[in-house]
């Protein structure tokens, strides 16, 4: 069967495409390995909003070691205080510390149904305010209307040491006025005015909204872990390995774009410890994300 998928590596880009379907994707190596544009045919499912500074919107960012806001970068470890930098403003750190580190490709293959590229970071312990060495595998699989992110986390230090793991993309909606997400909560995440959660309270109502003009800034414990983003025309369904996960939804300052957010725990985790993971020395943590495209005018 004929090879429709193609990868190529130019510079600091990979770029994935299907001559069959028209399928189009861009991996930033430079900028923590993000995926910062797909296209299923003429469709745009990801990409970056027009006119933003990819340093704010950090969209597709991959958020490790912390997704979120750690208030004020400060936590402790086994009775040890850190400090990380406030990119937040001065005032909290934001978003781990991968986002903009350059990833390296390690592989790549096709095949007559898939592309797949996988990419790794490794972190030798010399981060302020995080001071341990692991290795940050990414693999990206793409198909005729799915993609999946692969992500493993190995400890290479001799220390163990705390986690969040989380993704931030940027949906592109037609109307948010026409759009809808459906999400199985079963967990509300208490933020504080800025924005640092705090805790979580259970709750039996379902998440079944309509975009329209709400500003949303919003975290959910999802169980199972799966969100819907409902257009006119087709959807996008957002899905974890992991069997409950967070998802953090937000709607930026940009019409047509909506983020859905799949982490494994809320911000703040360092502190208040909730779905906070913990790696020991040689450890190897995995889980992937999909996102799947669903047509409707050809369905």
């Amino acid at each position: 069967m004929k090879n429709d998928f193609e990868v190529i590596v130019d510079d600091d880009i990979v770029r994935v495409f299907n001559t069959r379907s028209g399928l189009q994707a861009c991996i930033n190596l430079k900028e923590g390995g993000r995926l910062s544009k797909w296209f299923c045919g003429d469709m745009l499912i990801i990409a970056d909003p027009p006119e933003s500074i990819y340093e704010d919107s950090f969209a597709s960012a991959i958020l490790f070691p912390f997704a979120n806001r750690v208030e004020r970068g400060q936590y402790q470890v086994e009775g040890k205080s850190y400090q990380l930098t406030l990119n937040d403003r001065g005032q909290h750190a934001l978003h781990g510390l991968v986002y903009n580190q350059k990833f390296d490709v390690i592989s790549r293959q096709t095949d007559s149904n898939s592309a797949v590229v996988e990419l790794v970071y490794s972190s030798e312990g010399s981060f302020e305010g995080f001071p341990f060495s692991y290795d940050l595998f990414l693999t990206y699989r793409f198909e005729q209307s799915k993609m999946r992110l692969e992500v493993s986390v190995v400890n290479t230090d001799l220390k163990s040491f705390p986690f969040s793991l989380g993704w931030h993309p940027y949906f592109y909606v037609p109307s948010r006025r026409r759009s809808k997400i459906n999400m199985p909560i079963d967990r509300c995440v208490v933020m504080s005015q800025d924005l640092i959660p705090k805790t979580e309270i259970p709750t039996v109502e379902p998440f079944n909204e309509m975009l329209g003009s709400l500003p949303f800034d919003h975290c959910f414990r999802v169980s199972p872990s799966c969100a819907t983003l409902k257009m006119t025309d087709y959807e996008v369904i957002v899905t974890s390995s992991r069997p409950k996960s967070y998802i953090q939804i937000y709607t930026p300052n940009h019409e047509n774009f909506f983020a859905i957010e799949p982490m494994t725990s809320p911000g703040n985790s360092f502190n208040h410890k909730i779905g906070l993971q913990k790696l020991s020395p040689k450890e190897t943590f995995h889980l992937h994300w999909e996102v799947e495209f669903n047509d409707f005018l050809k369905s």
